[in-house]
């Protein structure tokens, strides 16, 4: 056999097996003796070069096969001896007795190896960007062997696509184009927000769908992104996928990941990346909506212990954590009070705290009550003992946000809350709904808000509590609001006769209210005369309100006729109120209104978004709607009708009638698009930190840090988040901007747990490890001889065996010799 040229079958052969691996090609292939580093005999071999892997193949008398296929990030050390070049490979590839793995490659002819040795380096350099000294690619070797690299041209994003490529080549999986498709467009914008949720192919089991796993590893030392971000995905092992990124990580300062369809998800893998890296930025954890191994807990809230920075946000709702995972949480918030006094946001809604873990809660409250930074507090539905956590409250006065509805408030519990209005000094937002309230308590609750001169412009939640028993003492109780924003009093049987006394009190002394919430109110039995009277006082309201922006009447269990409507539609048309926010769905008004909607649009110019799902409407409302907005220039949300299309989807009996609905919402969305856009504020987006240290700045508005919901546009559906405590406020969270960490204090390197050396992180995305020559000789001198004495992989020549002994110990004293020459520290 010629063994100076590679034939075309073997050609063939080659290109067969890179055609296997995604973006492979050959960048050398040609004939050398090689061998493992187990075996004892060189053979002849073609050795291929590609772009991720090296390959040897074996040629038989009968056929052709892969002998060895090693992927460069398994290649830990490049060992370069006389005409010999040793690829030992990481202690993950070891064999299975434990020795060390990898390849011996021989060639009489040094240009080859100089080849082999310069592409190996420039590939597994343009793979490994930003990786630390202790992973980076270990080279011993003549300086003859080693030709002079090109500087590394880093691509977008930190270099993020091809480090993306390569990951997808290890796992052989093909990367999304969807994915880098994405990446250039936030490299584009300038957007550093990871938001995979925005990519086509994030459910399993579709023609675009990609490895979110492969994505996620793709950040573990990237220097661009800062956060990430993935809502309703269903694949697995997201959030401990997102906890080894961040064992690595030293720029992912905001981590959310919510409403996971898996079954269970595992907190185990971030905790202990938590507790590992000294170095990790990570300010802003948001797990809401997932359901959470409990077992994983505990590792979760032992990293939280150990975490050497300040955590300012944190939303654990919805997760179904038990009383025990509760316990764990805050004892951990207890026994780090360095990180747990500047939290700003916390969120436990909907968790089972009972006796343990609202004693837990309490302790830690009493830890922090004299230096702490919280200011919005979410504790709804959680069975909490508010006797004792209401008796610590009094003493953050700085909160601005309290959410305890679902919880039953006795009154004990309605002492220790007016303990906390009367010390606060600007509360902004209480929700106390569905806390079994009565007229009496409600009368405490306003009678206090309105003595404290330090409470301006609050949101008060009060919905679904049977207040309405003494109507006189429920009145009263109004007229104290004097400084109320926005009042929700829904799903409460207040009915006519008395809404009208409320709405009198309301015009009266509410001179402050932006916002008032009056869904389902309307029942008992009542006269027509009751019904009118009713919606002239809210038109008097509207009047004399200057302030008044939004105004809710949807129905429910009891709802609003169609001919009580009817004049308030007409005073919208013709009247100069400026109102810009009406919800009137689901009160089944059916088609009637259609004209009356058609007129209000045509005439009115101040009201921005109508909400009217759940109405009964045909076809024929949204024809009329869309004939009413032709003219107008400032309406510009309409909520997607989704039930009412649902039914008249049904209705319909022929496709081409299908089609006409479609075509009629699209118009009206063109239409609604023209006029302008309509942003749903978040109470609970919070924005990637921006700075350096924990120095808190609003990026709001920006490309990149959007707080408002894009899919809440017009006529487009919008997945309303199933936090308890999403409606209700209207304040959104913000960051303190005036806190700083010292962080000097971790620019030394460190050992984690299993003794691994983890450096300091770059100083900037700019200024990586690639700054250093970690490419030509950088062989750690305690590699040597020591560390390898019992190795087969001490001298290639030795390892050759055969009868030439004294030349063979010879060779393995030059061997040390050479390589202690041509170590060099770093």
């Amino acid at each position: 056999m010629n063994y100076d040229i590679v034939i075309e079958s073997h050609q063939k052969f080659i290109d067969d097996i890179l055609n296997n691996h995604y973006g492979e090609s050959k960048h050398f292939f040609e004939w050398v003796d090689s061998r493992s580093l187990s075996s004892k005999r060189f053979k002849k071999r073609i050795l291929v070069v590609s772009e991720y892997r090296i390959f040897s193949i074996k040629i038989g008398k009968m056929s052709t096969s892969l002998n060895k296929n090693i992927k460069y990030l398994d290649i830990s050390d490049i060992i370069v001896v006389e005409d010999t070049i040793e690829i030992r490979q990481k202690a993950t590839s070891v064999a299975k007795n434990g020795d060390q793995t990898g390849i011996l490659i021989r060639s009489q002819h040094m240009d080859s190896l100089q080849k082999i040795l310069k592409l190996l380096r420039e590939k597994i350099r343009n793979i490994t960007h930003n990786y630390p000294p202790s992973q980076q690619l270990k080279i011993n070797s003549p300086d003859s062997y080693l030709l002079p690299l090109e500087p590394l041209k880093v691509g977008i994003c930190d270099h993020f696509i091809e480090t993306y490529k390569a990951q997808s080549n290890y796992r052989n999986a093909a990367p999304s184009s969807e994915v880098i498709r994405l990446v250039e467009k936030y490299n584009n914008d300038n957007v550093i927000d990871f938001d995979l949720s925005k990519c086509p192919g994030l459910e399993n089991k579709n023609d675009l769908s990609f490895s979110i796993e492969i994505v996620l590893l793709s950040l573990s030392y990237n220097c661009y992104f800062n956060s990430i971000i993935i809502n309703g995905s269903s694949q697995k092992n997201i959030i401990q996928t997102a906890g080894e990124v961040l064992k690595t990580n030293c720029f992912i300062k905001k981590i959310s990941i919510s409403g996971l369809k898996e079954d269970e998800q595992s907190l185990a893998g971030l905790g202990h990346s938590l507790g590992v890296n000294g170095f990790n930025t990570l300010q802003v954890l948001d797990l809401h909506s997932n359901n959470i191994n409990q077992q994983s807990f505990s590792v979760f809230a032992e990293g939280l212990e150990f975490l050497q920075h300040p955590l300012k946000y944190l939303n654990l709702s919805d997760c179904n954590l038990n009383s025990r995972s509760i316990e764990l949480l805050f004892q951990s918030l207890y026994r780090n009070p360095k990180m747990s006094q500047h939290i700003e946001y916390i969120n436990v809604s909907n968790s089972k705290f009972d006796e343990p873990g609202s004693n837990s809660l309490v302790n830690w409250l009493q830890k922090v009550k004299d230096n702490n930074s919280i200011k919005y507090l979410y504790l709804s539905n959680c069975n909490i003992n508010l006797i004792t956590i209401g008796a610590q409250l009094r003493f953050f006065s700085n909160i601005k946000v309290l959410d305890i509805s679902n919880n039953r408030l006795e009154r004990t519990e309605i002492e220790e809350l007016i303990s906390f209005i009367k010390s606060s000094k600007g509360l902004e937002s209480l929700d106390i709904s569905n806390c079994s309230l009565n007229h009496d308590y409600f009368l405490y609750i306003c009678n206090t808000f309105n003595k404290n001169e330090n409470i301006k412009k609050f949101c008060l939640n009060v919905s679904n509590n049977q207040i309405i028993k003494n109507p006189s003492t429920f009145v009263s109780a109004v007229e104290f609001l004097n400084s109320v924003h926005t009042l929700n009093i829904s799903n409460i049987p207040i009915g006519y006769k008395t809404l009208i006394r409320v709405i009198d009190s309301i015009r009266i002394y509410c001179k402050e209210l932006n916002t008032l919430i009056l869904d389902s109110t309307f029942a008992g039995t009542h006269t027509d005369k009751e019904g009118f009277d009713f919606i002239n006082e809210v038109k008097q309201l509207l009047d004399e309100t200057k302030g008044l922006k939004g105004l809710s009447m949807a129905g429910g269990d009891s709802f609003i006729q169609l001919k009580y409507l009817v004049p308030l539609m007409g005073y919208l048309a013709n009247s100069n109120s400026t109102l810009e926010q009406l919800n009137i769905s689901n009160n089944h008004l059916g088609d009637l209104l259609a004209p009356y909607l058609a007129n209000l649009f045509e005439k009115n110019s101040t009201l921005k978004s109508i909400q009217i799902d759940r109405n009964n409407f045909t076809i024929n409302t949204y024809q009329t709607i869309l004939l009413g907005i032709q003219n107008n220039h400032t309406l510009v949300n309409i909520p997607f009708p989704t039930i009412d299309f649902e039914k008249i989807l049904l209705s319909l009996s022929t496709p081409a009638k299908k089609t006409q609905l479609f075509n009629i919402l699209s118009k009206i969305e063109r239409i609604l698009e023209e006029n302008g856009q309509w942003g749903v504020k978040d109470p609970h987006y919070c924005p990637t930190p921006t700075g350096s240290g924990s120095t808190f700045t609003i990026a709001g508005g920006s490309n990149n840090n959007n707080p408002y919901s894009s899919s809440s546009r017009s006529l487009e559906y919008n997945k309303i988040r199933s936090s308890t405590g999403s409606h209700s406020s209207n304040t959104n969270y913000q960051y303190n901007q005036q806190d700083q960490y010292d962080y000097s204090q971790q620019s030394e390197g460190h050992y984690d747990a299993d003794g691994q050396y983890i450096p300091p992180p770059p100083a900037t995305a700019t200024t990586s490890y690639e700054d250093y020559d970690y490419y030509n000789n950088n062989y750690n001198q305690s590699l040597s001889v020591k560390q390898n004495a019992n190795r087969a992989t001490i001298s290639p020549t030795y390892r050759a065996g055969g009868s030439n002994g004294l030349v063979n110990a010879i060779s393995e004293i030059n061997f040390e010799d050479q390589r202690k020459s041509s170590i060099k520290k770093i």
